[in-house]
């Protein structure tokens, strides 16, 4: 097949009519599912870990290989893999509008230590999963020598690391500070109800934790199914999170314990910290019971709210709910228990948290969630103000301190007359949570500002989707992932063995490597789609080039070739996306 311009542009147009005709029956199956469905349909993504198993061993170099399901009615829009807290793949659904099951396989490249991985998603009306993890261990891939430990004049320990063939290591020190916790003392919980408690812990040694370190209960009531847990590799200054699984006990009244860190050379060190709750029969709120005696099939929730999305650490909101029946129990995680209905609760939580109203009713159960965002006191506002280019045309914004004003305007290309709309929203640290309307259509933003200031990232939501919006101030390089910009799955029919292809985006050029071959093309929004046009010395010479994404916002997959050389097709997608079904046809 030989590529021209004119081929292209009748592809671009055939195949915006296919996909407008595919839009409106999947538009059209899609009413009658929700209709039929939204009374049942979850209000948070539920995700299961299917491989590997928690406690796994691995050698240090290994690819760790996750296997998870993510599940929501509402459809799964995105997935995430994080190690020790921070995000190590992004993985969009290979469908625009998402997908309701979502399996992927996710790799990470192990290093030593022990680490905690945990797979979270989110759903199309932006909600996000509870978090769902487990703990690896990875060992070095050659021997080390273990440090022996000798007694200095008081009596304390001190370490003494046996010399290696590159030399002595300089003896280092354990310490720890507490940081926060979730779950407050006295909080109330019915018997048998699980729970997780959470303790976060700054290194403030010098020593690595890793290997060998662990996290144990030192006195009080074995609530956990394990006393003893593995601690995830924290350098000096991190932070730990440490997740700890536990069931209240069956009997009423006042329960305690304490854990401590242990280093890996089995002494305890740093502060005891302590889980202290109350069990008793009912919720301390003096308010009508949810228990229906002889509940049968699912049930039935009505409002579960809170005041204040936002809070600075040490301020309080309150979240409250509504009537329950057909239920035979009801319960808030974290850190709240069993509760009656309908009720209130005035929360302090110290880090972002989002709480989990679950309904049951013998194996039936009915959840909903909200999340209030923790911003650290007295931390820094951030500058949005200015003009940006992002994933579907330009937008400046007009900011007053903490507020972007509705003055603000954007203008998305993707529309016939590139029509302008308007922006509003408060900005606390590095986000951005607004409002975004155009054309008498819309819906809520959410910004989150690059480490310069010189980029965002995010996405926008209305009734019907979650749409990627992300961008960059001029002359700075969009993020990883924005419109063309990243590593893509590269397929050219001239050339398979050469697997990949790295772009980046700068204002409306793009410039890229593949294979050792310059790519250097102009950006344009033609029609529903971004396309680049430009020069490659891909083959002997100088050749022009067209691309274009398939999906403009999300920009999973992109399609084109050379022009006007036959069988030079070209293909691309990201991560998991599947790759374009006319790909090498």
């Amino acid at each position: 097949m030989k590529f021209t311009r004119g081929y292209a542009i009748l592809a671009r147009v055939d195949m915006q009519n296919a996909r407008e005709l595919n839009r409106k029956f999947f538009f059209c199956i899609g009413l009658i599912a929700l209709i039929a469905c939204n009374a049942a349909s979850p209000t948070q993504p539920v995700v299961v870990i299917t491989e590997p198993a928690s406690g796994s061993e691995f050698r240090e170099g290994d690819q760790v290989v996750i296997e998870s399901t993510s599940d929501d009615a509402k459809a799964i829009v995105r997935v995430e893999l994080v190690v020790d807290g921070v995000v190590v793949k992004t993985d969009p659904s290979p469908t625009a509008q998402g997908q309701p099951s979502l399996t992927l396989v996710q790799a990470w490249r192990a290093i030593p230590g022990n680490h905690t991985i945990i797979v979270r998603a989110y759903n199309a009306a932006g909600k996000i999963s509870e978090p769902v993890g487990i703990i690896v261990t990875v060992v070095p891939s050659v021997a080390q020598i273990a440090p022996t430990f000798t007694p200095n004049a008081s009596g304390a320990i001190n370490p003494t690391n046996a010399p290696t063939t590159a030399g002595t290591r300089a003896p280092c020190t354990n310490a720890a500070t507490f940081v926060s916790e979730t779950i407050p003392d006295r909080t109330n919980f019915f018997a048998g109800n699980a729970f997780n408690k959470i303790w976060r812990l700054k290194n403030s040694g010098t020593c690595t934790w890793g290997v060998g370190y662990s996290f144990g209960l030192v006195s009080g009531e074995a609530m956990a199914s394990s006393n003893s847990l593995a601690v995830p590799a924290i350098a000096p200054g991190g932070i730990a999170e440490l997740l700890v699984p536990m069931t209240a006990p069956a009997t009423i009244g006042l329960h305690s314990a304490a854990w401590q860190l242990k280093s890996d050379s089995a002494q305890n060190f740093g502060p005891r910290v302590t889980i202290v709750i109350t069990v008793s029969n009912s919720d301390l709120s003096p308010q009508v019971s949810p228990t229906t005696s002889g509940c049968s099939g699912i049930p039935t929730l009505s409002t579960f709210t809170v005041t204040t999305e936002q809070i600075t650490e040490g301020a309080t909101t309150r979240i409250q709910w509504g009537l329950i029946t057909n239920a035979s129990s009801v319960q808030i995680d974290p850190g709240i228990g069993a509760v009656n209905t309908p009720g209130v609760r005035d929360v302090s939580p110290k880090i972002t948290t989002t709480y989990t109203l679950t309904a049951r009713c013998g194996p039936n159960a009915r959840t909903a969630s909200v999340t209030i965002i923790v911003n650290p006191a007295g931390s820094a506002i951030g500058n949005f103000a200015g003009a940006w280019i992002h994933n579907f045309g330009t937008m400046t914004l007009s900011q007053s301190g903490s507020n972007v004003l509705n003055t603000s305007e954007y203008v998305n290309a993707f529309t016939t007359n590139k029509s302008k709309g308007n922006i509003s929203g408060t900005v606390t640290g590095n986000t951005l949570l607004g409002n975004w309307s155009i054309e008498g259509v819309n819906g809520t933003l959410q910004f989150y500002l690059g480490a310069n200031g010189n980029s965002f990232d995010g996405a926008r939501v209305s009734e019907q989707q979650q749409l990627r919006w992300c961008g960059a101030r001029s002359g700075s390089p969009f993020p990883s992932g924005c419109s063309f910009a990243g590593t893509w799955n590269m397929y050219f029919s001239a050339n398979p063995a050469c697997a990949t292809i790295t772009l980046t985006r700068i204002d409306d050029t793009v410039t890229g490597n593949y294979c050792g071959s310059l790519l250097n093309g102009t950006l344009q929004y033609v029609g529903s789609e971004t396309v680049i046009n430009g020069t490659t010395s891909l083959t002997s010479g100088s050749n022009s080039f067209a691309l274009y994404l398939i999906d403009g916002y999300n920009a999973t997959q992109f399609q084109g070739g050379l022009v006007g050389i036959a069988g030079s097709e070209w293909c691309g997608w990201r991560g998991n996306a599947i790759k374009p079904p006319q790909c090498g046809k």
